[in-house]
Order: C-alpha cells, then structure tokens, then sequence
C-alpha cells in the first residue's frame, strides 16, 4: 500500500444517496498498489443522507450499508404528525408568510395565501374522511377542494394566481400518488399552496428561495413530520460507538440556524448519543423534519445553505491539503457541480440524471436498487478513466 491519503465527500440529496452506497461498492473492487481503494480512505465528510453515508463508511460495515438502504422504505421515513399538530402548523406557515415584509405589498395576494391555507384545511379534513373508500378519489377530491376554496375566497385574484394554485395542488398530486405514501397527501398540499402565493409575486431565484427559508425558518421551529423514521433507519444501521471510534475522520455537515451558516461536526470522539443527535440534525429537511437543538443552538439540514451540500471545504481545510492527498467528491445531482482548478480534487456527477426533487423523497425499493446499480457502474468508469492520477497521488512514487 502507499502512503498517499483519500478524502470522500458524500454530497446530500434524500433517496438518491443510495448511488453512492454503488459508488462505495465499486471503490471496494478497485486496487492501488495491491490494496482496495477504501484502505486508503483516512477522512470522509457529508451532508444530509451524506452525513448517513459517511458514517456508514467509517463504520466500516459495507454489507450492512447496503442492507439497509435495500430495506428502507418511503413509509418508514415519513410518519406524519397528528391532524391537530399538522393544523397548529399550518396556522403558525401562515403566520410565518404574512410576518415577511414581501407577504404583505398587497392586498390580494395576502388573501391568497388565507384561501391557500383554508383550502388546505379543507382538503386534509376530506382526505381523512375519505381515504379509506379510494385513496385516489380521496387525493382528486383534495385538489378539487382547493381549487374550488382559492377561486371563491378570492374574488380579486389574478388568473396567474388561480393558474399557479391550481398548478401546484395538481402537481402536488401527481407527486404524491406516483411516490409517497398515500397518507402522507395533507404534507405537500399546504406547504406548497401556502407559499404559492407568496412566491406568485416575488418568482425568486433558488438562492434567494432558500435564503427566504432560512428567514422563516429562523423563527420557527415546526415541522410537517416526527423524526421517529430517521431515528429508527439510524438506530438499524449504526453504531454510533463504533464511529465514534473509527480510524476514518468523519464530518456531518448542518446548517446553525442562528447564525445562517454551516458546521461541520467531527463525529470522531463524539458521545454516541451526540453522533445520533448530529446525524438527526444533518438530515433535518427544513420544514419536513423537527430541527435538533446541539449544546443550546438550533440545527437542520446541512444543504439548507446550498454550497454546503457539498462539504468539501472541510476536507481541504485539513490534513487533506498535503501533497500526496486526493479528494472524491460524489454528487448526487448536477446542480451541486462545480468546476473546481485543484488538482487533489476529482468529481463524480451522475452521468444519467437521478431525478428531480420528486427522487429525492422515492425510496421505491426497484428505483433504489437502480441508483446503486448506476453508481457501481460509473464509480468502476471513473476510476478506470482517472487510474494514472489515482495512482500518482496515492502511490509511495509521488514521493
């Protein structure tokens, strides 16, 4: 084996990181020197589902990895909140959208955004009524009611607003019922109608989109669904001791809510119970899952400030910087993609598109065992096509 060193960064991205559980797979079936790749791994930093994959990989327990992201399923992540609960949350949305100075420029749109929610409401009473006679007739009677409550409670508003209220719920619609559970329906209608209305005006950038988010999210702290689904997936798949202790630096990367800016946390040396709680609060989708509170300060997902979906930064502030070092970063959508003028730095994008966010919430076993097949087979490309500069930086000739 030679001396050089390898640094993984595990960007985020939901169901998508199984392609780089295929990624790892193919590492496994690469040689440097005589010694599988993963030998050579001493740092290994991520976001979101990365921060999960990266434990994993410093645990060291490939099979395992690989059983539990076969086994996991869109119903054991996502557990909706009570109907009482999920009603004070949307309460406390609109509340949160008409505080924002842009929620209020006029009239009309403010009204929108109550038909928006009233709607809602409306529609999750139905559903609950109706799920158990025909899921699917219950999830069009949902838009209907929505439709129908935007249009009479807003006399005055544009045909772009009814248009894009309509858009969204039946969006909404064809979403849920070729990806999520069923049940979880009352969830994206509205959350995505409350803020149709307040982005029917603005149309901001995705930047500024999530940095209206981090706004909102500043001051509250609700969330659509419990994290007792990512806490078990955790549970299952970790010892969170034995990361604890790995040979493998190991960084899990969130957002600090209170100051808007990223932290990446060293999990090496961490209580186990602090590495759940980090992992927890990595994967803590902004609105969907409950942020987590570390040491007195609140924290979410770690791709809440785009750049830090792609954790990099971490990896070149440290030990990484040397000259026999090289860093992998593997991506899980194209968008993350930077091009980077540093030659420790190799990047692995998928070459077929995972998907669009609808992906990031389908963990469809079949599409699943696709992502890792897709990531076995362009992890094994790219190394082939990158094997002289693998070789050159890892191998005791460098020197």
């Amino acid at each position: 084996m030679g001396c050089g060193t390898l640094g993984l960064v595990f960007a985020g991205g939901g169901a998508k990181g199984a392609y780089q559980i295929g990624a790892w797979a193919a590492m496994r079936d690469y040689s440097v020197n005589g010694s599988q790749l993963t030998e050579y791994v001493t740092k290994i930093s991520g976001t979101s589902i990365g921060s999960l994959n990266a434990a994993l990989f410093a645990q060291g327990d490939f099979d395992k990895a690989r059983d539990i992201w076969e086994s996991i399923s869109s119903s054991q992540i996502f557990n909706i909140r009570g109907i009482e609960e999920f009603k004070k949350t949307l309460y406390s949305l609109l509340k949160i959208i008409r505080a924002h100075p842009e929620s209020t420029k006029e009239k009309e749109h403010d009204t929108t955004v109550h038909a928006a929610v009233a709607g809602a409401l409306g529609a999750s009473a139905i559903y609950q009524r109706e799920k158990s006679k025909n899921s699917y007739v219950a999830l069009f009677k949902c838009c209907v009611s929505i439709v129908l409550t935007v249009g009479l409670v807003t006399p005055v508003a544009t045909n772009a607003a009814l248009v894009s209220a309509g858009a969204t719920v039946l969006g909404s619609g064809a979403f849920l019922s070729g990806t999520l559970p069923i049940s979880v329906a009352p969830l994206v209608f509205p959350m995505a109608l409350a803020l149709t209305g307040f982005l029917i005006k603005s149309r901001p950038t995705k930047d500024e989109l999530f940095a209206i988010l981090r706004k909102l999210k500043q001051i509250s702290s609700f969330s659509f669904l419990n994290s007792d689904g990512i806490q078990y997936m955790l549970r299952e798949a970790l010892q969170f001791g034995v990361v604890s202790e790995s040979k493998i630096q190991c960084y899990a990367t969130c957002t600090n809510l209170e100051k808007d800016v990223g932290v990446s946390f060293l999990l090496n040396g961490q209580e186990p119970k602090n590495v759940e709680q980090i992992l927890l609060a990595s994967s803590a989708y902004p609105f969907a899952f409950p942020e987590q509170i570390i040491n007195g300060v609140r924290y979410c997902d770690g791709g809440f400030i785009p750049p830090n979906n792609v954790p990099t930064d971490v990896l070149l502030d440290s030990s990484m910087n040397e000259s026999n070092s090289l860093i992998i970063e593997i991506l899980l959508d194209s968008e993350d993609l930077v091009i980077r003028n540093n030659p420790k730095i190799l990047t692995l994008c998928p070459s077929i598109d995972l998907g669009s966010m609808k992906s990031t919430f389908d963990f469809n076993p079949q599409r699943i065992m696709g992502r890792i097949e897709q990531g076995r087979k362009e992890m094994s490309d790219f190394l082939k096509s990158n094997r002289a500069k693998i070789e050159e930086r890892l191998s005791d000739e460098h020197w």
